[in-house]
């Protein structure tokens, strides 16, 4: 069992609930406030930025809930945010329109660096090193093709176009060490290409089913997918070695948003509806599950061990996690 302690926010009020010290009353539990769809942590893990489905993007501090910074509304929604890891000062939102735009946190208010000249980016990442931004655009078939976009990450100049023989594009995430990059599709692939050589490494498939979220092994010797299919929507996660690029293993889940490899690397935590779940690579096996309500995202902290998460419902949960298996 993992130890842990847990704070709770209402975003849209920066209101903090420590669970069983402070009750919640009646006309707290009224409101209704906007979704969670993306979060990600700063380089040093002291804040959050939360996309919310009202378009807005919050900087808050971790320890207290407070929101410190926000920018927003932006037209129709946000799809993610990704914060630089090495320049704190930068993070990418990327717009339900599909425009990715560079927010830079150093100015007050927080002003918008960039807006590279591409639209139906579906998602986008930070390469370790913090200087190149990949974003995958969807590609509507039959008359456009989907693409990942590496951009100069100060300059916004298109350094690289990677263009994988796939269905529209649904999310792109660099190998922690840079040496790869990986994006997923709606048709069940993911292609991997090796970032020395701008050449396709391998292709993984999951016929029928969606890539929703990929995720990599920290030492890039692995990657993990949470794939749909069916309706009601159910899900696999999937995992394959990335030398041999054989299927080590697929387990049946309901349906599940994202995932994350975590520091342990026999554990991949999901976002699995009301619940986050902490699964064995080897079995599939549940080790620990934390309880919460309509769950879309979740993160890492970069540095501490603590595990961020949210969803329809509003409410950031950030759990410190006390054990060496995570």
């Amino acid at each position: 069992m993992v130890e842990r302690s847990i704070a709770v926010w209402i975003t849209s009020i920066g209101l903090m609930f420590l669970l069983g010290i402070v009750p919640v009353s009646a006309n707290q539990t009224d409101i209704k406030p906007a979704a969670i769809v993306a979060l990600d942590w700063s380089p040093d893990g002291s804040q959050i930025a939360i996309g919310k489905s009202n378009g807005v993007v919050e900087i808050l501090d971790a320890d207290t809930g407070r929101a410190v910074e926000n920018y927003g509304p932006l037209d129709r929604g946000i799809n993610g945010v990704a914060w630089n890891p090495v320049d704190a000062n930068r993070i990418p939102v990327v717009g339900g329109i599909g425009i990715v735009t560079i927010l830079d946190l150093s100015t007050d208010p927080i002003t918008s660096l960039f807006t590279p000249a591409v639209k139906d980016i579906a998602d986008a990442d930070w390469s370790p090193d913090g200087t190149q931004l990949a974003g995958v655009v969807q590609g509507a078939w039959p008359d456009e093709h989907p693409q990942i976009i590496i951009w100069d990450g100060k300059t916004a100049q298109e350094n690289l176009v990677l263009e994988p023989e796939t269905d529209v594009l649904t999310c792109v995430q660099w190998s922690s060490g840079g040496a790869f990059l990986a994006a997923g599709s709606i048709d069940g692939k993911i292609v991997i290409w090796d970032m020395a050589t701008h050449s396709q490494r391998s292709q993984f498939e999951m016929p029928d089913h969606r890539i929703d979220a990929i995720t990599w092994r920290s030492d890039g010797s692995q990657i993990a997918a949470a794939a749909s299919y069916d309706y009601p929507i159910q899900s696999s996660i999937a995992i394959w070695d990335i030398s041999s690029g054989d299927l080590l293993a697929n387990y049946p889940k309901a349906y599940v948003p994202d995932l994350v490899w975590a520091k342990d690397p026999n554990q991949i935590i999901i976002v699995n509806d009301d619940t986050v779940e902490f699964l064995d690579v080897q079995n599939g096996d549940v080790t620990n599950t934390f309880e919460s309500s309509r769950l879309n995202v979740l993160a890492l902290n970069p540095n501490e061990y603590k595990l961020a998460y949210g969803g329809s419902a509003g409410l950031l949960q950030i759990e410190t996690l006390t054990n060496t298996r995570q």
